[in-house]
C-alpha cells in the first residue's frame, strides 16, 4: 500500500535538490523551520494547502509534479540514480581536464552517437587505469 506522506515527502526533497536547493534554503524560501521541511520530506508530516503552495510558486512547479509518483517507486529510484550523476558531473566539472567527458556525458542523454563515444572514452579510461 503507498504511503501518501512518505511518497510525497521523497518527490519533495527530489525536486528541491535537482533544483540545487537546500533544506534551509527552501524553508527560508517558504517560510517554516528547516525542521519542518525535514518533517515532510521524511513522511513524518504533511504540508499545509498554504505551505504546499508555497513550496510551488519557489520550486517553479505544479502542485501535480509533487504528487506524480507511480506506486513502484521506480521513477523515485531512477531520480535518485539520476541525481546522483548529476552530483558527479558537478564534481568532474570542476576539474578542467574532464570538461570534455562531462560535455559529452550530458550531450549522450539525448544522442546515440554521443554515448557511443562516450562509452569510448570510458573504455580508455579503464584501460588507462591497469
Amino acid at each position: 500500500m503507498l504511503n501518501l506522506k512518505k511518497a510525497f515527502g521523497q518527490n519533495l526533497k527530489l525536486i528541491r535538490k535537482s533544483k540545487d536547493l537546500t533544506q534551509e534554503k527552501l524553508s527560508e524560501m517558504i517560510d517554516i523551520y528547516p525542521r519542518q521541511l525535514s518533517k515532510i520530506e521524511t513522511g513524518e508530516h504533511f504540508p499545509t494547502s498554504k505551505t504546499l503552495e508555497k513550496i510551488c510558486v519557489a520550486l517553479g512547479i505544479t502542485p501535480k509534479e509533487l504528487f506524480d509518483f507511480d506506486l513502484n517507486d521506480n521513477k523515485i529510484s531512477k531520480d535518485k540514480t539520476l541525481l546522483r550523476i548529476i552530483d558527479k558531473f558537478k564534481q568532474v566539472a570542476q576539474n578542467e581536464t574532464y570538461s570534455k567527458f562531462v560535455e559529452i556525458a550530458i550531450d549522450s542523454i539525448n544522442d546515440k552517437k554521443a554515448l557511443e563515444k562516450l562509452q569510448y572514452m570510458i573504455d580508455g579510461i579503464k584501460l588507462g587505469m591497469k
